[in-house]
């Protein structure tokens, strides 16, 4: 690394800097002067500090874990099936309401479905969603050219 920080280089480090909030900037503003002109210091900087090695699975897999845990040690007969209770919990988090209603009646109609399960049916609604909006688009693409 040069001596200097070239200018643009400072241009694009305060441009990093004026995106940052909270933990992030103050995790910036320890670093000394010269090495919050080189955006390649803070970028490595906010890699070191906040980038999880785990991958998003692992994470979400010990999540519930740890509070499928907790929930037994309150309430034993809780999670007398935790696959339900996964299940259930899943389609709670879902926030399309079409989706979401369509899941539940497909648990009201086939009680037994698994996570994995109803986690297959929630991705084909999304991709058929997706599909459908594509094709709405082009549509509307086409209408609009027409015009």
């Amino acid at each position: 690394m040069s001596k200097f920080i070239k200018p643009h280089m400072q241009q694009q480090a305060r441009l990093i800097w004026s995106n940052l909030e909270g933990d992030a900037k103050q995790e910036i503003k320890l670093l000394s002067a010269r090495d919050k002109g080189d955006p390649r210091v803070i970028l490595d900087t906010l890699k070191g500090a906040f980038q999880d090695t785990l991958s998003a699975n692992i994470i979400t897999g010990r999540f519930y874990t740890n509070a499928m845990g907790r929930a037994r040690r309150r309430d034993p007969e809780i999670c007398a099936n935790p696959d339900k209770a996964l299940r259930d919990q899943f389609i709670e988090g879902i926030r399309d309401r079409e989706s979401k209603l369509e899941l539940l009646r497909r648990v009201r109609v086939q009680p037994d479905i698994t996570f994995c399960g109803i986690k297959d049916e929630a991705l084909a609604l999304a991709e058929e969603s997706s599909r459908v909006r594509s094709m709405l688009l082009l549509v509307s693409e086409r209408g609009s050219h027409n015009a």
